[in-house]
């Protein structure tokens, strides 16, 4: 399957070649089955005194610590070999538990621990195998079940817990490209059981390896440019026990001349709008696209990124660099520093910045702390006192003026979100003083242009795809200097070039809501 979209040419190639001597799943073997099938649960409710097979009842508006146990046998003709060889590389676990509630899991009395600290899984893959022994078995589970309900309900998890081999090996979250310049291209993924990846110069495994990351579940990597990385392939290969999977592509490239972007936000929720979006973007080619954050309904529900976000426009990443900017729904989720690859040190810093051509871009969590005098400010005051480019952008997920419902005032006529009161009082004065060009935030899920005093005009593209908001109904005083509103799903491409940038906010249909044209300002 061959792909020309954006700037990347894309091939997938999915492999399953065991080497000699490698382990993989008997012929004619079953498809794994979960173990838990035939079980024996129990269930304990006065702290380990007294467990039985009922099941526990919670009273409504009460938490109870729930301890369940799960009994189960493996024997050798389902998964042990002759030898004792265990044929199986990772077990998946799947709860069926509300992930809102606390609890904790573990498999012969060792502790199951999910891949990332803060996230919530519904199934937490990537358990060792060798936790299974001969025989009896124990999963244990301990859950401070809270009913949230008016009547009393039934404690009734419903467990499964299966064994994939490593011909499985699959790309849960591949491969997303992140920041970029002449010099380097980034790359992230994510495997569905422990491997290593590996970049290989010249478009296949047996090529020169040129970067590669260490046995684990997320792998973030960065790589020198050769002389003639602009013409060659390379592939990104997955690797446990011999099985491979991986893809071959040609990676992106900075623009000579003129610099085109893409900005966007608030894709949320709604995946095929999301699509939508997505594939219009991919279209018009741009040379990256930043993005001003809220990705997800919940950011810390970690099935949500692959279903709502990466999934639906998995060619699109593949494809476009893509440049994060934090949102309120992502809920400071440890995966968002890992699966994007920021213009930073290390490439996990979520304030950054990048010259690309003749533009400055400028990254920003804005629901960190910059008050005046604060680090953050002081940062972002050098970051622009320093910077030749004509045309400086500021994205950050709080608009510093809106007609929706964030833009909502105090008594005292300001912002009563901090960060969008930070957004006005703080950042858009140091954006004025630099004479940048625009901030560029999301948040209220429309497009919206606004030209407040100082010159730096501020857009709001939060449309690509999360449910789209009306005006506010104090709409002309929270923002008196709105000039285009449009409540539709849509894009914004950028084009700078010499002394002048336009800026088209575009539908998916290809429908032109509003444009601008931008002179540089004045450099030394």
């Amino acid at each position: 399957m061959c792909r020309d979209i954006g700037r990347l040419v894309l091939v997938v190639v999915t492999l399953a070649l065991p080497a000699c001597g490698v382990f993989g799943p008997k012929a004619g073997a079953a498809e794994p089955q979960n173990l838990l099938k035939d079980a024996a649960w129990e269930f304990c409710i006065d702290g380990g005194r007294t467990f039985t097979q009922q099941l526990p009842t919670i009273g409504p508006g009460k938490t109870v610590l729930v301890m369940v146990r799960g009994t189960f046998t493996v024997s050798e003709q389902s998964i042990f070999a002759n030898d004792d060889e265990l044929p199986y590389a990772v077990l998946e676990l799947t709860h069926g538990i509300d992930p809102r509630q606390t609890m904790s899991f573990a498999l012969n009395g060792r502790r199951i621990d999910p891949p990332l600290k803060g996230m919530r899984y519904q199934t937490i893959p990537a358990i060792d195998a060798r936790r299974l022994k001969r025989g009896k078995n124990v999963l244990t589970a301990d859950v401070a079940v809270k009913n949230r309900r008016d009547k009393p309900i039934k404690f009734a998890p419903e467990m499964s817990l299966v064994p994939l081999d490593s011909s499985r090996l699959a790309f849960q979250t591949a491969p997303v490209f992140g920041a970029f310049d002449k010099d380097y291209f980034s790359i992230t993924c994510r495997t569905n059981m422990p491997a290593t990846v590996g970049i290989y110069r010249g478009g296949q495994a047996g090529g020169s390896a040129v970067a590669a990351s260490g046995p684990g579940l997320i792998h973030r990597l960065r790589i020198s440019r050769g002389p003639d990385a602009a013409a060659q392939d390379y592939s990104l290969t997955a690797e446990r026990d011999g099985y491979k999977v991986g893809l071959v592509f040609r990676p992106p490239v900075p623009a000579k001349g003129k610099v085109v972007f893409a900005a966007c936000g608030d894709s949320r929720t709604h995946v095929r709008d999301w699509q939508k979006v997505a594939a219009a973007m991919a279209k018009a080619r741009p040379g990256l696209v930043v993005f001003s954050g809220d990705m997800v309904t919940s950011g810390r529900d970690d099935w949500l990124w692959d279903e709502q976000f990466f999934g639906p426009a998995g060619e699109f990443f593949a494809a476009v660099p893509f440049y994060a900017v934090i949102g309120n729904h992502e809920g400071n989720a440890p995966l968002f520093d890992e699966i994007f690859y920021t213009p930073s040190a290390d490439g996990r810093s979520r304030n950054w910045v990048q010259t690309i051509g003749g533009a400055l871009l400028i990254g920003i969590d804005g629901d960190q702390d910059f008050a005046a005098g604060s680090d953050n400010a002081r940062w972002l005051e050098q970051t622009l006192s320093q910077s030749g480019a004509r045309f400086i952008f500021l994205f950050t997920h709080y608009p510093a003026w809106s007609s929706g419902g964030h833009g909502r005032l105090d008594a005292d006529g300001k912002p009563v979100e901090k960060p969008v009161r930070q957004s006005r009082e703080i950042i858009m004065p140091l954006l004025v003083k630099y004479k940048a060009t625009a901030m560029i935030a999301g948040h209220d899920h429309f497009y919206e242009r606004s030209a407040p005093p100082g010159g730096v005009t501020m857009i709001i593209s939060g449309g690509a795809g999360a449910p789209l908001y009306k005006k506010a109904a104090d709409a002309e005083k929270q923002n008196p200097y709105s000039k285009v509103f449009a409540s539709k799903l849509h894009y914004c491409l950028f084009e700078a070039a010499g002394e002048t940038c336009t800026m088209k906010a575009v539908t998916p249909e290809g429908k032109v809501i509003d444009s601008m044209t931008w002179q540089g300002r004045d450099v030394k």
